[in-house]
């Protein structure tokens, strides 16, 4: 039988939206990645709705991705679950320009035993183009 997705409780639902940190929570079943929330300071975060930052989410879409980060993004969207948690930084297009964020998971376990993903992330700035390459910082993740 293919585990469901977690249902969370009108509580927990606003607790999380209305956190005051850049949060989604995921969920992991069958190995594909699903956005189930998205906290309002997210949305703010990157200039998105959460109805439309959800189903980009889950379409798995790396359309807002800087492109020599994709598959740096899929890797540690891989690798996550298998760790308490790890750490990326990577870059976002948000309103037309690219931002470097660094993103926190931390998996849980809830009471019926769902294993959830919770991502922080911190917006660390416009990225800079005119910067000489040598002195930009790349992206990186561990675990």
């Amino acid at each position: 039988m293919a585990e469901a997705l977690y249902q969370f409780t009108d509580q927990e639902r606003a607790l999380y939206e209305k956190t005051p940190l850049p949060l989604l929570v995921m969920q992991v079943i069958d190995g594909e990645y699903h956005a189930l929330l998205a906290s309002d300071e997210y949305c703010k975060m990157v200039g998105s709705d959460r109805e439309s930052m959800l189903e980009y989410l889950n379409h798995h879409s790396f359309g807002r991705v800087y492109p020599a980060d994709v598959v740096r993004l899929a890797t540690f969207s891989a690798s996550a679950v298998k760790y308490p948690q790890c750490h990326l930084t990577y870059r976002l297009s948000i309103k037309g320009e690219y931002h470097t964020l660094f993103a926190h998971s931390k998996r849980i376990k809830t009471e019926d035993g769902t294993i959830l993903l919770l991502v922080t992330y911190f917006d660390l700035g416009k990225t800079r183009a005119s910067r000489p390459r040598s002195k930009v910082n790349p992206p990186t993740w561990t675990c």
